[in-house]
């Protein structure tokens, strides 16, 4: 169940440290968290759903990225996303100051190169690892 308690979400996560099934595991359920919600989301952070862990799922398009550990290391090019949401906050959508493109170091080394709508969809799920949620981004437009 995908969790609107704002107090939870501003709870920073802990690093992912377990094994490869329980990753699996858990990946597992924030997919079908996603795929369930009955409203259309593209991504899910562990938190989303109490789990107070630094992993997070991406499902855009054909794209399906999972993001373990990550972190920005480079963001260029900031601009203004026009009506970014999120499923903790049904019905809310916002101006947010984001980045329109991000290098992400991925918790397994791997470097990820994200440009346009997936570097706002990283940015996001990345927040919720340090408690941020996407209001913390908007601006007054």
């Amino acid at each position: 169940m995908i969790t609107t308690n704002l107090e939870t979400l501003r709870n920073p996560s802990l690093p992912f440290t377990g094994s490869i099934d329980e990753l699996k595991e858990l990946i597992s359920v924030l997919e079908f968290e996603l795929s369930s919600s009955q409203r259309k989301g593209v991504g899910l952070s562990a938190i989303q759903i109490n789990i107070p862990l630094r992993v997070a799922i991406i499902r855009a398009d054909k794209t399906i990225l999972n993001l373990v550990n990550a972190e920005i290391i480079k963001a260029e090019q900031p601009f203004t996303f026009k009506g970014e949401g999120c499923l903790s906050f049904p019905g809310e959508f916002k101006n947010t100051t984001r980045f329109n493109i991000i290098t992400v170091l991925n918790g397994d080394g791997e470097e990820l190169k994200l440009s346009g709508f997936l570097a706002v969809v990283a940015q996001h799920e990345i927040g919720h690892f340090d408690g941020e949620v996407f209001l913390d981004k908007a601006v007054n437009n």
